[in-house]
């Protein structure tokens, strides 16, 4: 059987659970020694027979109240005359709370009572997570922050951490108690945000309910749900021109890559679109004898803002030929794309690709006419 304090043993504000001692761990494990050593022999172990609730009051008046600010704490508190330990433990949680917050805000502490009653048996991994925790749900009360921690149980660190960072349309009961870390929560803003830019139609309420009815952490799947009904695309890079059609929904992208048979359908290439890092147009090369052929060109963007020329496919990876791909290449460059490299760089470079064994230039086969004035 446990053994109880002397002095607490008829106090009726003790909740003591005889036989049942839980661990005290981190900061709060320290700071509670000191009081033991300091204050009141006893102290520790009563501590941990407590109830869930007296035990986060402790929690939260230690990270509170710092040593050197205990004498006047307990001037504070009502009747004097205690000790810290004792007064921890015997005292009202409310009257303990009051004394050790309301010195600032001056506004009732029982929000936080009902807070920390949610908190289970650990303390906090920060102990300025209580402060905190009482500046949302005393200061800030009628406030989307608190609301979404008052209904989020288990309440933890997390979420505490987490109603600060995450976007006000997602402040969501939960949505915060779902919420991995505050990383998570970060990429989740810079998503919806995103989301928010692309996608005309798509609403905040219509994506808080998407993630709260999700059953995974993961927001990939649903997110390239999302972009592939985006509508709105950065501006294209290169001007408007015949036969020359930039891919600037998510929708035309998702039918060229069908219709082709490439990648151009998926999340991937989508948010690269999105994101700035590629820009995809549908070329028609009309040959001598009238027939069209149509041709995707991959743009990338370099650092001094020009738009290099990528990849170039044909329907359904069909052998393209090197006088569409000169075509082409010309095509794009006209309107102000550049190569990879520099055909004119060397005279004889094409003779000698074979020689060297250089092989992986996809546009190497395209020499300029250095004598006319269609040259690159």
């Amino acid at each position: 059987m446990a053994v109880v304090n002397p002095i607490l043993a008829d106090t009726p504000q003790f909740a003591f659970q005889r036989g049942h001692h839980r661990p005290i761990r981190g900061w709060a494990l320290v700071r509670a020694a000191l009081v033991d050593s300091e204050s009141d022999r006893g102290f520790l172990v009563d501590l941990m027979a407590a109830s869930t609730l007296r035990r986060q009051t402790v929690f939260a008046v230690l990270s509170a109240v710092g040593s050197d600010e205990v004498e006047e704490f307990l001037n504070r508190l009502e009747p004097a005359g205690r000790s810290f330990g004792v007064a921890l433990i015997t005292c009202p949680a409310e009257k303990l709370l009051a004394t050790a917050f309301e010195g600032e805000g001056k506004r009732p502490v029982r929000p936080l009572l009902r807070a920390l009653a949610g908190l289970g048996d650990n303390p906090l991994p920060d102990p300025a997570l209580y402060r905190r925790l009482y500046e949302i749900m005393a200061l800030e009360g009628d406030g989307l922050k608190a609301h979404a921690l008052r209904y989020c149980r288990p309440l933890t660190g997390v979420a505490i951490e987490v109603v600060d960072v995450l976007h006000e349309g997602l402040l969501d009961p939960e949505i915060v108690k779902r919420a991995p870390g505050v990383e998570w929560a970060e990429r989740l803003n810079a998503a919806v945000q995103l989301v928010q830019s692309c996608c005309s139609h798509l609403t905040m309420d219509a994506m808080r309910t998407a993630i709260r009815q999700s059953r995974s952490a993961k927001m990939d799947r649903l997110v390239g749900r999302w972009i592939a009904k985006a509508d709105r695309f950065p501006p294209p890079p290169l001007p408007p021109a015949e036969d020359v059609r930039a891919l600037s929904t998510a929708a035309a992208m998702i039918e060229c890559g069908r219709d082709f048979g490439n990648c151009l359908k998926t999340a991937s290439k989508i948010g690269e679109a999105l994101l700035g890092y590629a820009y995809h147009y549908v070329v028609d090369h009309r040959a001598d004898d009238g027939t069209v052929s149509q041709v995707i060109v991959e743009l990338t963007p370099l650092s001094t803002g020009d738009w290099v020329i990528g990849t170039i496919e044909v329907h359904q990876r069909n052998g393209l030929s090197t006088e569409v791909r000169t075509a082409v290449i010309k095509r794009m460059a006209a309107l102000g794309a550049v190569t990879p490299h520099n055909p004119n760089g060397y005279s004889q470079a094409r003779r000698l690709h074979s020689i060297l064994g250089i092989y992986h230039l996809g546009l190497a086969d395209l020499e300029a006419d250095r004598d006319g004035e269609d040259g690159l």
